[in-house]
């Protein structure tokens, strides 16, 4: 009887590491801001002032963790958090972390606005919300029961009946 053979793995061997959870962590909870010296004043008698600025920190990113640890920003925002729910928990935070960090700086006015809010719809969830009234205060008659319309057609229905609407009061 022959004997089978172990089939090896495809791939390379997984490079996650459970430490992982703690260092993405620790990577995004990075002071928001830093106090350095803007100038020195010396004078007589010993006289020293010296005048401090705030400025804003690096804004950490998760490209920037994966290259430290050396794997793609795909194998830590694809494979691992799907493959391992600890490390889903921990990205999660790291994500919030990374929200408030451009939150907090943005209204701070460490950043320009147009660049803060380009920077924030792209890389944290914020979105811009418009909201539209589209409160209407007449009777529309349709010929078709909106129940068996798809929304394309209530759509296109509604814009007929508003425009011949419309037509009708210019009169």
């Amino acid at each position: 009887m022959a004997k089978k053979k172990k089939k090896k793995p495809v791939g390379s061997p997984p490079s996650y590491k459970p430490t992982y959870c703690e260092e993405i962590i620790e990577f995004f909870a990075v002071a928001r801001t830093e106090r350095v010296v803007k100038s020195v004043t010396t004078g007589k008698n010993e006289y020293e002032k010296t005048e401090y600025e705030t400025i804003a920190n690096e804004i950490p990113f998760f490209s920037a963790f994966a290259r430290k640890i050396g794997v793609t920003t795909t194998t830590l925002t694809t494979n691992w958090t799907r493959r391992y729910p600890e490390f889903l928990a921990a990205y999660n935070t790291a994500k919030e972390l990374q929200k408030e960090f451009l939150i907090q700086n943005g209204l701070g006015g460490f950043y320009p606005p147009a660049s803060y809010i380009f920077t924030a719809k792209n890389i944290t969830d914020m979105r811009d919300e418009q909201i539209l009234n589209t409160k209407h205060t007449g009777s529309v008659e349709l010929k078709k029961k909106v129940e068996t319309m798809t929304p394309a057609e209530v759509d296109i229905a509604l814009q007929e009946k508003l425009l011949g609407q419309a037509k009708k009061g210019k009169k």
